[in-house]
């Protein structure tokens, strides 16, 4: 029997409900009926070859970070959004666990009430002879509290209540997929990205510097000055932050709602409600240059804005690639950074790619090492940019990087595929949907 795995990542569903006078500014999934038609689609082609599918949903599949309660989105929230910030947890504190479970509890039940198609989709898998399918959940960062066990078994939960199951909905989380038979590697991929990384990505009770940065700019930016076009609101701040910039220094002007919502981060950053993570080190220097210049904002509100909302840079990978090979030949250390290229290709899939790589040789807490010669696919999301790169990595694997892209309203849904059944040339790829 052939194994079929099919991965999609980035929904970012949110709690938009138009049908019931519900708007949410911040909703970005749009493609609830694509969806069930997809899974459909991919449960009937699956079955009718006999293959066995693996469903892979690789992070961001909900948004957590944008699915908030109206009164924080208003322009003088900061004393509101202080008072229900839940993360990070420590360890060992059972009141703070609780509270941040008891969230997305709240979250998961409004953003399911507003895609039931969603639960319905992912009924057609499950409906599948449960020798023949498996459905995985890999965790994302905007999606990260998902990491906490009391939420994967209310999720399942809840969605086994939806598909009117005698139980919980089979869903499955174990933080990476990697399948030595389908020679591939899936995980969301965000910790190779600057703005977006976590120094212990299994730990429940992490959280990203973005999620604070969007609960105290960014989701009331979007809100307040959406785009209606696009749905987004940078250009439109953009444009606030640098008029505020040009008039600083002739006017005693008020100062515009967008700039007050970074003035509230920053002052949220050194009464220490924000945690100064020493990892995000782009953040850390210019809240430094913030605290330097006495809080006045002309100085770095470009490079400010420049930084928080940059697309995503190569981060700095400095470990080495440990492959160890047969005998008799040594070990041998293979370097993914520096003058000495692994291989020549798309500079796009570069950084991405090589994480990877380095990630299964030399992992994180409670990752389990792997061979990376044995994974010749590796697909990542986070980005949005759905890619796909031949990666002739010469003495280490002949690979793919495959970015699975996302099905958020500003982009084509597409998807990966990965089979075990004939060339690997035909049977690994990405596909837009519908075609």
């Amino acid at each position: 029997m052939s194994t079929l795995a099919v991965i999609v990542s980035d929904l970012h569903m949110g709690a938009d409900r138009p049908e019931a006078g519900e708007r949410d500014p911040l909703e970005r999934f749009t493609y609830d009926r694509q969806f069930r038609t997809f899974c459909r689609e991919v449960a009937d082609y699956a079955g009718g070859r006999g293959d066995t599918l693996h469903f892979i949903l690789n992070g961001d599949v909900f948004d957590l970070w944008t699915t908030v309660d109206p009164d924080e989105l208003t322009l003088d929230a900061a004393p509101v959004i202080e008072q229900r910030l839940e993360y990070p947890v420590p360890r060992g504190n059972t009141a703070a666990r609780d509270k941040a479970v008891a969230r997305g509890e709240r979250q998961i039940d409004r953003i399911l009430a507003a895609h039931p198609d969603i639960a319905l989709g992912l009924l057609e898998i499950v409906e599948l002879p449960e020798a023949e399918r498996r459905i995985v959940y890999l965790v994302g960062n905007h999606d990260h509290a998902m990491m906490q066990p009391a939420l994967q078994d209310y999720f399942r939960l809840r969605l086994g209540e939806i598909m009117q199951l005698d139980g919980p909905a089979p869903i499955e989380f174990p933080g990476r997929y990697d399948n030595p038979a389908l020679a591939l590697y899936v995980e969301h991929g965000q910790q190779f990205s600057l703005d977006s990384d976590y120094a212990d990505f299994f730990d429940a009770g992490e959280a990203d510097i973005g999620l604070y940065f969007l609960r105290f700019v960014g989701n009331r930016v979007r809100a307040h000055y959406a785009d209606k076009k696009n749905g987004l609101g940078l250009a439109v701040l953009s444009e606030l932050l640098a008029w505020t910039v040009s008039r600083a220094s002739l006017d005693p002007l008020p100062l515009p709602p967008a700039l007050r919502f970074l003035l509230e981060y920053f002052d949220a950053r050194k009464r220490g409600v924000v945690p100064a993570f020493t990892r995000h080190t782009l953040l850390q220097e210019l809240y430094a240059e913030w605290d330097r210049t006495q809080g006045q904002p002309p100085q770095i509100i470009k490079h400010a804005l420049a930084e928080v909302f940059r697309s995503h840079e190569e981060p700095d990978f400095r470990r080495t690639l440990a492959i160890d090979s047969d005998p008799p030949h040594p070990p041998r250390n293979i370097g993914v950074r520096g003058t000495k290229r692994l291989v020549d290709w798309n500079a796009a899939a570069d950084r991405y790619w090589k994480g990877a790589m380095s990630r299964l040789s030399d992992p994180a807490p409670g990752f389990p090492k792997l061979d990376p010669t044995q994974y010749a696919t590796v697909v990542l999301g986070h980005t949005h940019n759905a890619i796909y790169q031949f990666l002739p990595a010469q003495r280490v694997v002949s690979g793919r990087y495959i970015n699975s892209g996302s099905w958020t309203r500003d982009k084509r849904p597409s998807f990966v595929w990965v089979s075990d059944r004939g060339d690997p040339r035909e049977w690994r790829g990405l596909k837009e949907y519908p075609k």
